[in-house]
């Protein structure tokens, strides 16, 4: 004759595993999720900082900015280039300059693929960052700096 509490363990046994499929999805998805957020980070830290990179290179107190951006461009490209090489991440930084629109701006766009740990629950193939950021010096119409 079976007695109450043995039956007792077989449900529990049965609650258990009738558990364990959505706490496992669960916790994969968070692991994924902090997983993304950290590499979105240092992808979105890299571009502001080639960026800010880009603006300062060019940057002449007596020359002003340089006005087609080349210098700029190559800069940042670089900086974000070295910092995702350094995070370990496979991405491409492109820099574009924009003058006088309504101010000179760089602008530095980044894409890196992302490769879940777990891979359970969907989440996005590319890593996409975008920043810009005014050039340090302006020039006014008289050809002298802006106050």
């Amino acid at each position: 004759m079976k007695t109450q509490r043995t039956e007792r363990r077989g449900a529990a046994a049965i609650e258990f595993g009738l558990w364990l499929l959505p706490i496992a999805i669960l916790v994969s998805g968070l692991v994924d999720l902090g997983w993304y957020m950290s590499r979105y980070h240092m992808v979105q830290r890299a571009t502001m900082d080639g960026a800010r990179f880009g603006v300062r290179f060019g940057a002449d107190e007596e020359k002003g900015v340089d006005t087609q951006g080349s210098k700029q461009t190559v800069a940042a490209n670089l900086r974000a280039q070295q910092m995702l090489d350094d995070f370990n991440i496979t991405g491409t930084p492109t820099a574009t300059f924009h003058p006088n629109a309504p101010y000179d701006m760089l602008r530095v766009s980044t894409s890196a693929p992302f490769q879940p740990l777990v891979g359970i629950v969907p989440m996005p193939a590319v890593i996409q960052a975008r920043f810009e950021m005014m050039a340090e010096i302006q020039w006014c119409p008289d050809g002298g700096p802006c106050p």
